[in-house]
Formats: structure tokens, C-alpha cells, sequence
């Protein structure tokens, strides 16, 4: 199994520095961005590959155990999408300061938010937020605690 991770992080530093030079060389940061996106994209590819082939766990399995946080960023993305389209693109560096943490506000918010309600939703599964949810109430009850 190790082998097969050092296969996987050799195989993605060949995939992934071509590109991303390329991108940087032809298009600048614009292009540095697109390449990260689409080498992420392929490193979730061969990730699910590989667990695939580790634990027998299919591609659709695991698409499905994702779904609540799918369903997040899509959630996110229309919010995000929505404050764009209510604000200039363009502004003094103050006001596009202040449209940034706007919008790094309004992400967080809609994609934590969805995140519990979803999870609420389907009686909260075993996952990353029930560790969340345990941790938040230990963090509490020392803050709380009457020394």
C-alpha cells in the first residue's frame, strides 16, 4: 500500500508540474489557477482509483457518501454567484477589500450552514461533523467550567 501512494504522489508531480508551468508560462496567474483546478480534478480522479482498488469501494459509493457536502458547495457557489452579480467587479482597493471578506463571509456561512442542516436532516451520520459536534461541546463545557 505504501508503494502504491509513492506511485500515486510520483505520478501526480509529472502530471501535475507540466501543467501547472505550462498554465504560468502562457496565460500568468489566470492560467496558474485554471491548471490547479484541473489537476485537482485528476487527483480526485486517481484517488478514487486507488481506493477503488484498496478497500473495493466504487466510484459511485463514494460519490454517494459525498453527497451532503456536494450539495454544500453547490449551495455556496449560487450564494457566491448571487453577491457577484450585486456588486461591481471593478472599485477603489477599499471597497473591493470589503466585497472579498463579503464574499469569504457568505461562503463559509452557506457552506457550514448546509453542511449542519443537511446533516441534521438525515439524523447525523457518522462522519466529520458528529467529530466536530464532540469537540465543540468538550471546547465548551473547559470554557464553561467553574475553576
Amino acid at each position: 500500500r505504501t508503494r502504491l501512494l509513492f506511485i500515486r504522489d510520483t505520478q501526480m508531480l509529472f502530471i501535475r508540474l507540466p501543467i501547472i508551468l505550462t498554465a504560468l508560462y502562457f496565460w500568468d496567474l489566470p492560467g496558474v489557477v485554471f491548471a490547479r483546478i484541473v489537476t485537482g480534478l485528476i487527483a480526485i480522479a486517481i484517488n478514487m482509483l486507488l481506493i477503488r482498488r484498496l478497500i473495493r469501494l466504487s466510484i459511485i459509493d463514494q460519490l454517494k457518501a459525498n453527497w451532503r457536502s456536494f450539495m454544500s458547495i453547490l449551495l455556496m457557489v449560487l450564494s457566491l454567484w448571487a453577491i457577484s452579480t450585486l456588486f461591481a467587479a471593478e472599485g477603489t482597493p477599499s471597497s473591493l477589500s470589503l466585497r472579498l471578506l463579503l464574499e469569504i463571509f457568505c461562503g463559509v456561512m452557506t457552506y457550514g450552514g448546509a453542511t449542519i442542516l443537511l446533516w441534521l436532516m438525515v439524523r447525523k451520520p457518522d462522519g466529520p461533523e458528529r467529530e466536530l459536534s464532540r469537540l465543540i461541546r468538550q471546547i465548551t463545557k473547559r470554557l464553561c467550567a467553574k475553576p
